[in-house]
């Protein structure tokens, strides 16, 4: 996390908390604002406390670079307006897109479909679980 962290700020996204390292194995819970689109953390997933503030132009621009990543396990769309957010649910490429909800959601016995451009059409977070669902 550190690494990515340093990269991004470097590229120049701009640090708004956070990015130091509390101990050997706990980062500072860190917001990026405008990360470059090559940076790591625009491209892969980050297993750290890291979100990323991006601006768009508008929806369908926001959608593209939400589908234009390999994997997408989780996605969150955050409005009032239902409509909007159930047809952005439709058009974004991820396994489980949450209305007006964090994406820290998880059920261990879910599959995730990683998405139609995925090599693997889906993960079993837990090796009971595709028994237990096709039972």
């Amino acid at each position: 996390v550190e690494t990515w962290v340093k990269e991004a700020i470097d590229r120049p996204g701009k640090l708004l908390t956070g990015g130091a390292r509390i101990s050997s194995t706990v980062f500072q819970p860190t917001v990026i604002l405008e990360p470059s689109p090559a940076a790591l953390v625009s491209q892969q997933e980050v297993f750290g406390p890291l979100p990323c503030i991006y601006g768009y132009a508008d929806l369908e621009d926001a959608i593209a670079c939400a589908n234009n990543l390999p994997f997408a396990f989780q996605a969150a769309v955050f409005t009032s307006d239902i409509h909007a957010a159930l047809t952005t649910a439709r058009l974004l490429d991820a396994s489980a897109v949450l209305i007006n909800d964090h994406t820290a959601f998880r059920t261990d016995w879910m599959p995730f479909p990683a998405g139609a451009r995925a090599t693997v059409p889906v993960v079993f977070p837990k090796p009971c679980a595709k028994c237990s669902i096709t039972r």
